[in-house]
């Protein structure tokens, strides 16, 4: 692979793993806010992002990211280590937003509960009672 073309795929992993990291900090937020509406359009794009770093990977390990020390220039070193620390930021990230997930999954689980075991606690009030009571008002 010659330089020019390793530069390209460095720089068009790094972009898609800002991307997805971007992505993901959004959904997070999203989640903490609620804004229901934007989770599945992160979602989507985490998705979209995610295949294109697949077929990026299906180049083989040796054309694509050979070891730092071998690179022929500083540019090609600068990428090779942005991309190692961006690969480090969107594990972390997604180990986060999964938790958040977890979290929020349990709140749900909790309030399916609740709901689920009201009508045993609380028990509607008798039609029969409301009418009876608003004839005697006439």
């Amino acid at each position: 692979m010659d330089q020019n073309s390793l530069n390209q795929l460095l720089e068009r992993r790094v972009n898609l793993l800002r991307q997805l990291a971007d992505s993901l900090r959004r959904s997070q937020a999203a989640l903490l806010a609620p804004d229901y509406n934007e989770i599945p359009v992160q979602t989507k794009a985490q998705q979209y992002l995610c295949q294109e770093l697949g077929q990026l990977a299906r180049i083989p390990p040796s054309e694509a990211v050979p070891q730092l020390a071998s690179f022929a220039n500083t540019r090609q070193k600068a990428l090779v280590s942005e991309l190692q620390g961006l690969q480090a930021q969107v594990a972390d990230l997604n180990r986060r937003y999964a938790a958040l997930l977890r979290r929020a999954q349990r709140t749900v689980q909790i309030f399916c509960r609740v709901l689920q075991n009201s009508g045993l606690t609380y028990v509607a009030p008798a039609t029969a009672r409301i009418s009876a009571i608003q004839q005697e008002r006439r």
